[in-house]
């Protein structure tokens, strides 16, 4: 009865319900197909088809007798030939009636001479958060052929805390030694939530290594001698580190392999924001997490200076892989063009690659398949074949072979008006089939407009199915909706001048014209650049390209009423940084977008069959209207940044900014940033009633390093920038910070006045922005801002300057290779750092040959410390790695106050700190409040910013040079 009203209430708000379909024009025009780049060398056979197996996670090698092991998620353990076309598995061993609360199975593998000892190991894991609820256990094996299990002979040789990430797996050494892979045991965010990546006290985010063979006492194994970290009992200097740690630093280990013929350790590392990483473990290797990502700073306060970090030897963009899944360095006889490379995959993309590798570097890395599969695990037989498990219900077996297809070219349309969208490319007029429609809250395209199309093939739908559950937990029944795309599914968005042209005539000329494809398996974009005349567009390379186009100036800069803009045409891995996985493609044609454009647009998207009914009866996501002045900052952020900033989609820190969650679920109010304080004195992602110290409203409004979105906008969205700050300045809050509708007189000294400071420069920006400073006002403050010290507030005005004033600087994205090849002037270098230089500011804080400040680093020597890619790393990320000497420390004082600086000396009664202006001060123990060691580097942010390029290899080629 409880459903039943359930589905009325859900039937009860449907916006739309047709009696009957309307007629709709086919679409038989689409040339929309393939892929524009060689297809791949390899594709995916399905094997062992008669075998069936749910949620498959492990393959393992039975050596010697052409035999797999499976492991399933749910206990089960099954063995089966690789010969022929076997109907059936046999059981090993099922983990769930011998533990009924078992989570998850992970590893196998049989001891190296199980033969002779008849043992067995397995890797499984109980309820989520129980301090010894991950488990190593020993079996005996009571039969060999088929290989079967003694449940009752179970002996639990090694546990850690259970979570998220357990990691789990299990193989043999060279050595004989056993090797096991641990995670954090913490869940996807936020990152490493019990700060155990670089802890070595206790068995997390590991790779383990003991012998199984022999016995310490009062333990199942022994301690391997030649461990790193190994000492006798009771050695003071150790006795906190675990000597059963081989390395550490991984997040979420998933999968390892030795290479039969080298011996080489090889490990998938499962990322959390930006990057999937492959590592050729080393002993007492740190692999970074969760310091760091690969090369992205995550809580570099914790990186442990026992050990430096060796960075992964390949780390993928979430744009192509999100979950990678280790594999095997192949040496099997069937493709001798895959000799020696290391092959691996990923659980998301399904995409394969391989690399060949010298022992010291990569010599050759490229991906060889795009599989529709969920790879979870790779196995090798005993002559060296790989085949990999699909994770799924009702798992499936696949191996590689040569794709037949692979020297053909691809048949791709070239040119917009190929593919087949449009009747008449140059009017847009779409092609019979294909339709136009209108969204609620548009991303900010730099002041472009959008004219968007969908095109399904022939008569096709997007089909939304409802299955309603029952949630025993919260005794609430829930709905549960899943929309799937007709395979050939393109939504096409063509961008065109609008409010940016300089001239009316000028409004509809296109830009480029961006597509997304559906091919049945997976998203993927492209971008079409159009001809000067409008009468076509060409497909833009992979990489992506720029192009400049005249446009008109911000109304209230200084100089002429129009100016050069770079336009820059996105590479297909940016495009899929947003339409990634995580939201299944499609960002712009969902309920909350189309439903908010009008009731008559939802009645023919239901009419003519293009959705169904269902489709509009998913849950709603705020409010209905949120362009022009009713613009919403929440439909704003969601449209703009949530892309990144949801969980798991590739945002560097932890914020989520989808539009159905509360305020509070953001993760962003009164909460202090981890990514840069940007010149605030007291910042806070988003500090309520105060958007002036909002850091999230000063990326918004800045250019250069640090601006948002960091994907698809260079220029600044005004009107949606006063919308957030309006936003937070009507937060609940005690803070008196003034409000944007304030009236403030701003005369020459209040204008100097804000411009000493970020959220002074703030207010003053939004002063210029609502009209309220004149012409000769804008002048004062142009000149003033424009040669401030502070780098924040020179971005802030930077969209004010004329074009005779812009250098073409380096801006937010530097291309630090291309740095390193240009040829740079020492003597131009030091003028940059003079009295009078560009970089002036870097003296009051360090030490060059005589002169400046000792606060920083002293520079005098930095070129025999130092290569000049090492310097020229430590100015592009100076949070990355940070000397323990100069780790900044925020001190709060019982009296209010609070000094930042860095702690040289501390003693039972007191600290000493050295501040900014250079002196050291001691600070009574007794009169601290509270102490933080912060995890961002007091250097500033965006120093080359503004820079030119050649002046950036000047500066580093004098810094180099300082021997």
């Amino acid at each position: 009865m409880k459903i039943a009203v359930a589905l009325l209430a859900f039937v009860s708000v449907a916006p739309w319900a047709p009696s009957q379909p309307q007629p709709r024009t086919p679409w038989t025009t689409s040339r929309v197909k393939g892929n524009p780049e060689p297809p791949k060398a390899f594709v995916a056979e399905a094997v062992f088809p008669r075998l069936a197996f749910s949620q498959a996670i492990e393959l393992a090698t039975v050596p010697g007798s052409n035999r797999l092991i499976m492991v399933e998620r749910r206990g089960k353990i099954s063995s089966f030939p690789t010969r022929g076309d076997p109907a059936a598995a046999d059981l090993v061993l099922d983990l769930l009636p011998l533990q009924p609360k078992l989570d998850h199975a992970f590893g196998v593998v049989l001891h190296p001479r199980f033969r002779e000892t008849r043992q067995i190991f397995v890797c499984y894991a109980l309820t989520e958060g129980l301090p010894e609820g991950t488990r190593v256990s020993r079996f005996t094996l009571t039969s060999l052929d088929p290989l079967r299990a003694d449940p009752a002979s179970e002996e639990v040789i090694l546990t850690w805390k259970s979570g998220g990430h357990n990691g789990g797996n299990l193989q043999f050494g060279p050595d004989g030694y056993l090797y096991i892979s641990t995670g954090d045991a913490g869940p996807a965010a936020p990152p490493d939530l019990y700060n155990t990546g670089q802890d070595l006290s206790d068995l997390l985010s590991s790779i383990v290594r003991i012998d199984v063979d022999q016995r310490d006492p009062g333990k199942a194994y022994r301690v391997p001698s030649d461990n790193p970290w190994f000492a006798a009992p009771g050695s003071a200097a150790t006795s906190a580190i675990r000597p059963e740690l081989w390395a550490y630093g991984l997040r979420n280990p998933w999968k390892m392999s030795f290479d039969r013929a080298t011996g080489n350790l090889w490990c998938g590392d499962i990322g959390w924001e930006l990057w999937e990483m492959v590592h050729l473990i080393t002993r007492g290797g740190n692999y970074g997490w969760s310091a760091y990502e690969a090369s992205q700073p995550i809580k570099p306060a914790l990186v442990n200076p026992g050990t430096p970090i060796t960075p992964p030897v390949v780390a993928h963009p979430h744009a192509e892989a999100a979950s990678i899944t280790g594999g095997f360095v192949y040496h099997g006889k069937q493709f001798p063009e895959l000799a020696n490379a290391y092959v691996y995959g990923d659980w998301v993309t399904g995409k394969i690659w391989a690399l060949w590798h010298d022992g010291k570097q990569i010599t050759r890395h490229e991906e060889i398949a795009d599989t529709p599969h969920a790879i979870i695990t790779f196995g090798q037989d005993d002559d060296g074949e790989l085949y990999y498990a699909h994770y799924a219900d009702a798992s499936t077996l696949h191996r590689l072979v040569r794709n037949p297809h692979a020297s053909a070219t691809a048949a791709f349309p070239r040119t917009l008006g190929a593919t087949g969208l449009f009747a008449d490319v140059a009017r847009l007029q779409p092609a019979p089939g294909v339709y136009p429609f209108a969204i609620n809250s548009p991303k900010w395209d730099d002041g472009l407009a959008a004219q968007r199309h969908l095109a399904l093939p022939d008569t096709m739908g997007l089909t939304t199915t409802v299955t309603v559950r029952r949630d025993p937990k919260a005794n609430t029944i829930k709905a549960d909706y899943a929309t799937r795309w007709p395979a050939g599914a393109v939504l096409a968005r063509t961008l065109t001048l609008g409010d940016r042209a300089v001239t009316t005539a000028d409004r509809a000329k296109p830009i480029e014209t961006q597509v997304l494809h559906y091919d049945g398996e997976a998203w993927n974009a492209y971008s079409y650049r159009w001809n000067a005349a409008g009468t076509d567009a060409d497909l833009v390379p992979a990489e992506g390209a720029e192009t400049t186009v005249r446009v008109a100036a911000d109304p209230h800069a200084a100089g002429p009423r129009t100016r050069e803009a770079t336009w820059r045409f996105a590479s297909r891995a940016e495009c899929l940084r947003c339409h990634s996985t995580w939201h299944n493609g499609a960002l712009a044609f969902t309920p909350a977008q189309l439903r908010g454009a009008g009731v008559r647009q939802t009645a023919t998207l239901i009419d003519h069959g293009l959705v169904n009914a269902d489709f509009f009866e998913q849950t709603r996501l705020g409010g209905e209207s949120s362009v022009g002045e009713n613009r919403s900052a929440r439909a704003l952020l969601h449209a703009n940044c949530a892309p990144c900033h949801t969980e798991h989609a590739g945002g560097a820190v932890a914020i989520f900014l989808n539009q159905e969650l509360l305020t509070p679920q953001l993760n962003v109010v009164d909460v202090p940033p981890t990514q840069g304080r940007l010149g605030l004195k007291d910042p806070k992602l988003i500090a309520p009633g105060d958007p002036w110290s909002s850091v999230l409203a000063v990326r918004m409004a800045k250019l250069g390093s640090g601006h948002m979105p960091l994907i698809g906008s260079r220029e600044i969205d005004v009107e949606g920038l006063k919308v957030i700050e309006d936003w937070i300045a009507r937060m609940p809050s005690v803070s008196t910070a003034p409000k944007p509708w304030t009236a403030t007189t701003w005369d020459r000294a209040a204008i100097e006045e804000g411009l000493a400071s970020v959220s002074g420069a703030m207010r003053l920006r939004r002063a210029i922005d609502d009209g309220r400073l004149d012409a000769t006002q804008r002048t004062q403050a142009f000149a003033i801002a424009w040669a401030s010290g502070d780098a924040t507030v020179r971005d802030l005005f930077e969209r004010f300057k004329p074009e005779e004033l812009r250098e073409r600087t380096l801006g937010a994205v530097i291309d630090a290779p291309a740095l390193l090849r240009l040829s740079g002037d020492a003597a131009r270098g030091a003028q940059l750092l003079a009295p009078d230089g560009k970089l002036a500011a870097c003296r009051a804080c360090h030490f060059i040959q005589g002169q400046g400040r000792q606060f920083g680093p002293d520079l005098s020597r930095i070129g025999a410390q130092q290569s000049a890619a090492q310097i020229l790393e430590s100015i592009l990320t100076p949070s990355k790695i940070m000397a323990p000497l100069y780790r900044p420390t925020v001190v709060e004082l019982r009296d209010g106050t609070s000094q930042a600086g860095f702690v040289r000396a501390r003693g039972a009664k007191e600290i000493v700190l050295t501040i900014a202006t250079g002196q050291s001060i001691k600070i009574p123990l007794a009169d601290i409040r509270a102490e933080q060691t912060l995890t961002t580097s007091l250097m500033p942010e965006g120093q080359l910013q503004g820079l030119t390029a050649q002046e950036a290899a000047d500066l580093v080629a004098y810094l180099a040079s300082l021997k």
